[in-house]
């Protein structure tokens, strides 16, 4: 292997460790802010907590049901490639639920402090980029995943 093929392969891993990484703390980072978000409206909001609660866990039980009745394969299973992300589990691709979830926290921030609420939404699309460059979504995943989690938090202001 000459320097160039190195040197490019030394770039694929860095890209790969980059994107693996991003995944894991965006994620992350949407998924802790709800535990605050439920604290902080359980304290100054305390007629709202209950539909901060259970409208994103309805959504997300509607999503994961129909994960379940469509039961899409994954691009990885369909196209026969090894996903930079690691996903064990097959089919259930669409919707995106990690996308679902993310646009719908960052929602339910937004109406309760709009400048995470922003950076939240951001967060959401990123994850969303990310899940389709590592392999384990298809655009359209992530794209349901957005506009239904995006549906659920606009659900949240009208209650």
């Amino acid at each position: 292997m000459d320097y160039t093929e190195l040197n490019r392969e030394m770039r694929r891993k860095h890209c790969k460790d980059t994107l693996v990484r991003t995944d894991k703390i965006l994620t992350l980072l949407v998924f802790l802010s709800y535990p605050v978000l439920l604290m902080y409206t359980a304290y100054a909001y305390d007629e709202a907590f209950f539909s901060y609660v259970m409208i994103p866990f309805a959504g997300l039980v509607l999503v994961s049901v129909m994960r379940i009745v469509i039961n899409r394969q994954r691009p990885f299973e369909k196209y026969g490639y090894r996903p930079i992300l690691k996903k064990n589990s097959r089919g259930r691709s669409f919707p995106s639920r990690h996308v679902f979830s993310a646009a719908v926290i960052a929602c339910a921030w937004l109406f309760m402090y709009a400048p995470a609420g922003i950076f939240l939404m951001a967060a959401a699309v990123c994850i969303a980029a990310v899940r389709v460059l590592g392999g384990v979504h298809y655009i359209s995943d992530v794209c349901a995943g957005l506009a239904l989690g995006i549906s659920a938090g606009l659900f949240l202001a009208a209650v």
